[in-house]
């Protein structure tokens, strides 16, 4: 394979995965870089903004449809709103959770700085289940959805499948951090 067709592929996985020469040679050294510390953090944060705000719609539109029930069928009872805030107190506390249980996991990864080298052959394949499709870049038994299905056509357009490669992955998150061809 020529040299320049490496440094093509690269380049796509290096758009596709939003890593630097950079950060993949902080990753090379065992570490996180500063770049991929941050878009981690950014990540976390806009994946928790995004949480609340689909628990607050949720939850606000049924105390909309909660409340118009009680008024057309005359039942203003206090007891059935605290049990609706109940409910609604619960399922803020599970989501309360999960983002802390998240976020517990992102501050140890940061804090740690573990890269885990992964090598193996690169593979593309998409499963259908119940009218979904979900797509996944895969490399030595570590696989990541992709949602991005624009990445993913870029990705199999590049020809890029069965190559060998380096995947370094964030630990104990598991984030894709960089994917490094092998010649």
């Amino acid at each position: 394979m020529a040299a320049n067709d490496i440094a093509h592929l690269q380049a796509v996985l290096a758009r596709v995965f939003e890593f630097s020469p950079a950060d993949l040679a902080a990753n090379r050294m065992g570490m996180i870089s500063d770049a991929q510390k941050a878009r981690m953090t950014h990540t976390y944060d806009a994946n928790c903004r995004m949480a609340w705000v689909i628990f607050a719609l949720i939850f606000g539109l049924g105390f909309l449809g909660f409340s118009a029930d009680m008024i057309r069928n005359e039942n203003l009872g206090v007891d059935t709103v605290l049990i609706y805030f109940g409910v609604t107190a619960c399922w803020g506390l599970i989501v309360w959770a999960f983002i802390l249980y998240h976020g517990h996991q992102l501050q140890r990864t940061l804090r740690q700085g573990n890269v885990q080298p992964v090598a193996g052959q690169i593979q593309l394949w998409t499963e259908r289940s119940e009218g979904m499709r979900s797509r996944y870049f895969c490399v030595g038994g570590y696989k990541f959805r992709m949602d991005n299905y624009t990445d993913f056509s870029a990705l199999q357009k590049s020809g890029i499948a069965g190559r060998a490669a380096i995947l370094y992955v964030s630990y104990p998150n598991r984030s894709l951090l960089s994917v490094l061809l092998q010649a």
